[in-house]
């Protein structure tokens, strides 16, 4: 982009999966029509600046853009839908509008017709609301998103809220920063609501930290009856929410990823309305699965979904399968396979759902499980050319202590081979 660009009353602009938007300054796209952009998990759409590494935690403006601004929404264009899509190395440090400085990533000012789903929200910063300002009757929809490293120079690091009533849901609010040493004594947070009502549903609010430490928390204005089944460090108590840690794969590295036996794996419960996620996850997986092996699948917190088996494959013929199994520690997961891919509909057993069709399916390998690390297996694929488009579905059958034969089921995954 080269300038600012303005999606004019009754425009719909459609942005397809893959697309790379490069902002070449600090430029903005503002929306008064209608955008949609809906990327895949594999083929995400990224709004980014040309010179991301010139980026830098002040108020320059220098190796950043200037973010997605619906400022002057009309009600009657459809609404908004960005989906599995990905807006870094954004600023709001000054320029046009009513609140320039609100917003790294996302402002929404007037208007309820956004929605966010199955996106990521990094490395932003503005002065309020480091990634997402919401303004006067913003009652837009997050749900299954990543918000982590973003800035705000002066509070709520990730998300500013007010005079409005969004939900946020199945969503990771991690690793989001106030710099706020020119001014140290004063209140901050990481989601930050002013009368507002904030509609917060199965998240995992964690490790958001100013450069010095006054009065923090996590959220300001978020009431109890208002909050489900959310993870919230400092959390003080009341409704079904906790603080508990909520055990990432590798927080340090920023796999923010749940680990097996995690408090947020299997804790959710059936959402509806706006708060109700996508079918599948930030990484593509379905949801909800059986993550804990106790035979009964159930939501998990944050934007990830845990899977107990991970396959990881280009299923080229010839090539190597990777397969991970977390279980319990000594425990033993055994790999099934049949081909012609998963069944449409689980048959029911006493370990829990079968995908895989029972007459077909052979074990393939079997392997220890592992709560911290998993058990591995390499599988060899054919190197048949007739294979070639043939589908095989896999699933493994664990030891559990949580399941009431002494085993479960994992989640099942499908391959289909194709010449390399």
């Amino acid at each position: 982009m080269l300038d600012d660009v303005v999606v004019e009353d009754g425009v719909t602009l459609t942005i397809a999966p893959g697309t790379r938007v490069e902002f070449q300054d600090y430029y903005r796209l503002a929306v008064r029509g209608t955008l949609d952009a809906r990327g895949r998990a594999e083929r995400p759409i990224t709004f980014t600046s040309d010179q991301p590494e010139l980026f830098a935690l002040d108020a320059s403006r220098t190796g950043c853009w200037n973010g997605l601004r619906f400022e002057e929404k009309l009600a009657h264009n459809a609404p908004s839908r960005l989906e599995h899509c990905v807006l870094e190395f954004s600023k709001a440090v000054g320029g046009a509008g009513a609140h320039p400085d609100g917003g790294g990533a996302l402002s929404v000012e007037g208007c309820a017709g956004v929605e966010l789903v199955n996106c990521i929200l990094r490395r932003n910063l503005a002065a309020v609301g480091g990634a997402i300002f919401l303004y006067r009757q913003a009652n837009v929809r997050i749900v299954g998103c990543l918000i982590a490293d973003n800035h705000a120079l002066e509070n709520a690091a990730a998300v500013y809220c007010a005079y409005s009533y969004p939900t946020i849901a199945n969503s990771t609010v991690v690793a989001n920063r106030i710099h706020n040493a020119a001014n140290p004594f004063s209140e901050t947070f990481a989601i930050q609501g002013f009368v507002a009502k904030l509609d917060l549903a199965h998240d995992v609010v964690w490790d958001n930290t100013p450069d010095v430490v006054y009065q923090h928390a996590q959220t300001f204005g978020a009431k109890a009856a208002l909050t489900r089944k959310c993870d919230i460090a400092d959390w003080p108590g009341g409704g079904d929410s906790f603080s508990l840690d909520p055990r990432f794969v590798d927080a340090a590295t920023g796999d923010w990823r749940l680990g097996f036996a995690g408090p947020c794996v299997d804790a959710g419960e059936r959402l509806e309305g706006a708060a109700r996620p996508p079918m599948h996850d930030l990484d593509g997986r379905e949801r909800a699965l059986d993550g804990d092996l106790d035979t009964h699948p159930r939501l998990d917190l944050g934007a990830y979904e845990f899977a107990p088996l991970e396959l990881a494959t280009d299923g080229a013929l010839g090539g190597v399968a990777t397969c991970r199994l977390w279980g319990q520690d000594g425990g033993t997961g055994t790999l099934w396979a049949a081909r012609g891919g998963l069944i449409a509909r689980e048959l029911v057993t006493p370990f829990g759902g079968l995908r895989l069709e029972p007459r077909g399916s052979f074990a393939v390998g079997a392997c220890s499980l592992g709560a911290t690390q998993p058990g591995t297996l390499m599988l060899a694929l054919p190197s048949d050319p007739a294979l070639a488009g043939v589908s095989f579905g896999f699933q493994a059958l664990s030891t559990s202590d949580h399941a009431p034969a002494g085993h479960a089921l994992t989640n099942a995954l499908e391959i289909t081979l194709a010449l390399p």
